[in-house]
């Protein structure tokens, strides 16, 4: 078994300044950190370390507050500008013209490369390639494209305009190129963390009735999304602007002859609650990467995964929480937990288990999910080493549907495993009797064993390469462990130690990353 690379955890991306003298608001409060270095690691820590994941996060010094993930909602400018914004240097860029059929890819690109301008009016009823009758650049930077639509009171496009084909036919023969977008990453900071960005659609030509919580205020586009957000989902239901807007009280749109536009906001944008957990596995010791600050209740436990991680549904799906010593283990800050001394920890997790095609080269697909592990699946069990599969050990078949844990025990009464994820993806357990080839069958993963060692890339997991072994012992470790005993040791050792795992009934540390063929 080769461990992914994912097991030995990776970098930090690099970050730059987007925005510095901002006012940040959060949606749960953060315990103060004391440098920009601590709020590097906490955003590294929840949201992992690979580029993409971790794009954006803020660092109040005044305050020693750091928001990123779910633990922000807005970043704009207002009193107590105490807040500087770090995130990749990037900006959307996207078609101008969709249906004509030459696409070019929603993407982040360098500010500083060039892509071709058109404007929007402020209250998005109206899109313009020359303004005035002359052509906006067909080559600018985001700086020069702002600089080029705010010389007409106008401003970029939002993706969403674009997308709608509101700038189709505008002039300049701009159907075909690659425009910016008014989005910036900074834009795109998610309101709640793994869930998406918060986005408002644009509706032309229709309005919502009623001011939202009596407040007739008028305010720029960007100043109507902060009070709307501000008065929450309840309240406030759409923006309506025709040059100015106003925050409205109705979700139901109604037709504006005055060229009104009227915007609604994602579910996102107001946040999300927190998902529920069972009891996955108590009495266990957790190891951690990083040393968390320790927290002295289970309900603290559940708000920072929530907080880094997210509140919805498959984002938060597991952590564990050491009651003993007061430690939170989520994301990438543990790495393993199993059974040992100091088994403080109890792990919480959605009870979900994963099912998978018993043999995909038929043709049949059955997809990989997380299901309930009281759904009830095909069962196919492997050899401890991996080597083998059956669908019929000793001349009976085995269950076509059975819950995981009737599944588990029917495979050790035959002194076998439920087979993982990768080994029923192998091929290995096609034509193995009772004519499972076109079942969905239970493997031997749950949530638990998919925790991820560096948040947001995935989970740690270990190929089996059947008939294969790695020459040496790793760190001269002789000792014969079971699989996950080996797993666990070889971790301990590391990469640069640690290359593979070799079984034959128990299993052995290995010291090479090459593999030689079995007898």
């Amino acid at each position: 078994y080769v461990a992914s690379p994912v097991c030995h955890g990776g970098g930090r991306p690099d970050y730059d300044v987007v925005a510095s003298g901002v006012h940040c608001e959060e949606d749960t409060p953060l315990s103060s950190v004391d440098s920009l270095d601590a709020c590097y690691r906490l955003c590294a820590l929840a949201l992992g370390t690979g580029p993409g994941i971790c794009d954006s996060f803020a660092y109040d010094a005044t305050n020693q507050q750091c928001y990123y993930g779910s633990s922000w909602s807005t970043c704009h400018d207002a009193v107590n500008t105490a807040s500087t914004i770090y995130a990749a240097p990037l900006w959307k860029s996207a078609d101008s013209c969709p249906r004509v059929g030459v696409p070019h890819p929603t993407e982040w690109i360098e500010t500083s490369a060039q892509r071709t301008v058109v404007c929007c009016s402020t209250d998005g009823a109206v899109c313009d390639a020359d303004p005035g009758g002359s052509c906006l650049p067909k080559a600018a930077t985001v700086a020069e494209a702002q600089a080029a639509c705010a010389a007409q009171n106008m401003r970029l496009c939002t993706a969403a305009e674009l997308d709608s084909n509101l700038c189709c036919d505008t002039g300049c023969d701009y159907n075909t190129r690659a425009v910016w977008t008014s989005s910036s990453i900074k834009d795109e900071i998610p309101i709640a963390g793994g869930k998406g960005a918060c986005s408002w659609t644009p509706h032309a030509n229709k309005y919502s009735l009623g001011y939202a919580g009596g407040v007739s205020t008028s305010f720029d586009l960007d100043g109507a999304k902060q009070k709307c957000l501000e008065l929450g989902s309840s309240v406030c239901k759409a923006i309506t602007c025709s040059g100015s807007c106003t925050v409205r009280a109705s979700s139901s749109l109604g037709s504006s002859n005055s060229g009104e536009t009227t915007y609604v906001a994602s579910p996102v944008c107001h946040g999300g609650g927190r998902p529920d957990y069972d009891v996955v596995a108590s009495g266990v010791h957790c190891e951690e990467d990083t040393p968390l600050s320790s927290v002295d209740s289970l309900d603290a436990c559940y708000r920072l995964c929530a907080l880094a991680l997210g509140t919805g549904p498959g984002i938060c799906d597991s952590f564990a929480y050491d009651a003993t010593n007061q430690q939170c283990y989520y994301g990438s800050s543990w790495s393993t937990c199993h059974d040992a001394v100091n088994t403080a920890s109890t792990i919480y997790a959605a009870p979900l288990w994963k099912s998978a095609d018993s043999c995909p080269r038929v043709g049949v697909p059955h997809p990989t999910e997380w299901i309930e592990t009281s759904a009830q699946r095909t069962v196919v069990c492997c050899s401890t080493d991996g080597a083998v599969c059956d669908a019929d050990p000793g001349g009976s078949c085995l269950p076509k549907a059975a819950t995981v844990a009737e599944a588990q025990a029917a495979c050790a009464a035959q002194n076998m495993r439920l087979c993982t994820a990768a080994e029923l993806d192998s091929n290995l357990c096609c034509d193995t009797g009772c004519d499972y080839n076109t079942r969905a069958v239970w493997t031997s993963s749950s949530i638990k064993d998919e925790i991820p060692i560096a948040g947001g890339k995935g989970a740690c997991s270990w190929t089996p390469h059947a008939n294969k072994y790695s020459l040496g012992y790793a760190g001269g470790v002789s000792t014969s462990f079971d699989l996950d005993g080996a797993k666990q040791k070889c971790l301990e050792l590391g990469s640069s130690v640690c290359k593979a795992i070799t079984c034959s009934g128990s299993c052995t540390v290995r010291a090479s990353s090459s593999l030689g063929s079995s007898n």
